[in-house]
């Protein structure tokens, strides 16, 4: 069975950081190691995600730092950003966007309780080769 690692915030040193557009409402972060299998090759990475609710429902929990809990946190994948201002996929090492089928693509880091669950990408948007006559077409409508 999966279990992630409550964390407490790095400068307050609380379990639950309350929200800043909402202070009724708040997030405790959970980590987690995960190993995953992609074309034959073990793959360990450290991941976060943040369980959201509010503040009273979360203290309820009873969650110190240091807890743990069932769960596992699943590596969410698309073309379009998940939240305003999101940043693409970047690769760490090179500091690089990373590209799927020639795309610039978003992640996101998702707490479940489900053990069945598995890391996905949401294939959102027109598909690539759409994306690429359209693009062709516009370029080929300015030179007119």
């Amino acid at each position: 069975m999966n279990k992630v690692t409550v964390a407490a915030h790095p400068e307050t040193g609380n379990v639950i950081t309350p929200s800043t557009k909402n202070v009724e409402y708040g997030t405790i972060r959970v980590d987690s190691v995960e190993v995953t299998f992609n074309n034959g090759l073990l793959n360990k990475s450290k991941r976060s995600a943040f369980i959201r609710g509010k503040q009273d429902e979360l203290a309820e929990l009873n969650l110190v730092e240091g807890s743990k809990m069932a769960g596992k946190i699943v590596k969410m994948e698309q073309y379009t950003p998940f939240y305003d201002g999101q940043n693409t996929k970047i690769n760490p090492t090179t500091g690089e966007v990373v590209l799927t089928e020639g795309r610039e693509t978003y992640i996101q880091f998702v707490f479940t309780e489900d053990q069945t669950e598995t890391d996905r990408f949401i294939h959102s948007g027109a598909p690539v080769e759409e994306t690429v006559e359209a693009t062709a077409e516009a370029a080929a409508e300015e030179l007119r």
